[in-house]
């Protein structure tokens, strides 16, 4: 606020200039955060952020948009990831709200999060280079079942030809995504490598399995008598 003192027969008229007396609003994004750093394609990216407004007045409704990027730099390659709605702040006073989004399982790697406060630039605020803040790396990984045979054993190690052969096996999946049903094959073989001179004895089914859950079966061959 400026003032201009002016004198007149006893009498002083001031002017007062109330460029930029009122202020302006100044919103930013002070806070932005998941609810982890590693995700499966996919998966539900849980994002929390807080919209504030800094500035010495008060500010209308607005949106906070949030984006995924390759690098700290936002732009029309990122992907966009949707708004938060955030109503009116008076000056200094702030708005924090979590959205929840399912991650494309096309995307694969580390990400940038980016959220743009005011996105659609709707408000004439006091700083207009402020509105983006950018967290740090967030990485994505793509979802696939992984199958072993985490335990194969036999009720005994010495066989007579004719016998039965009892097999304990469990079938694990150690990977980040659920597997349709499979089957696992039991053969035997003179070395330790699988190969097509090798005794096929059977094959055991397996359900459906979730992302580290196993099935343990028994099953039981008869031994040939060529063996």
């Amino acid at each position: 606020m400026h003032t201009h003192p002016r004198k007149f027969q006893g009498v002083i008229i001031m002017y007062i200039s109330l460029n930029g007396f009122w202020g302006r609003p100044d919103l930013i994004v002070s806070s932005l955060g998941t609810n982890k750093i590693t995700y499966r394609a996919g998966e539900s990216l849980r994002i929390t952020a807080t919209t504030r407004n800094i500035g010495s007045s008060r500010v209308g409704y607005s949106y906070t948009k949030f984006y995924l990027s390759r690098d700290r730099y936002l732009n029309s390659s990122d992907t966009y990831l949707g708004s938060d709605y955030v109503s009116s702040l008076g000056a200094g006073s702030s708005s924090t709200d979590t959205m929840t989004r399912t991650l494309g399982g096309n995307l694969s790697g580390r990400y940038y999060l980016i959220a743009k406060a005011d996105a659609y630039g709707w408000r004439s605020e006091s700083n207009e280079g402020n509105n983006i803040r950018v967290l740090s790396p967030i990485n994505i990984v793509q979802a696939k079942p992984d199958l072993i045979v985490s335990s194969l054993g036999t009720n005994k190690t010495t066989y007579r030809t004719g016998e039965s052969l009892r097999i304990t096996s469990t079938t694990r999946n150690i990977g980040n995504a659920s597997v349709g049903s499979s089957y696992t094959r039991f053969y035997l073989s003179r070395d330790r490598s699988l190969g097509s001179s090798d005794t096929y004895l059977g094959s055991d089914y397996v359900s459906s399995l979730g992302a580290g859950s196993s099935s343990t079966d028994t099953m039981t061959r008869t031994l040939g008598g060529n063996l």
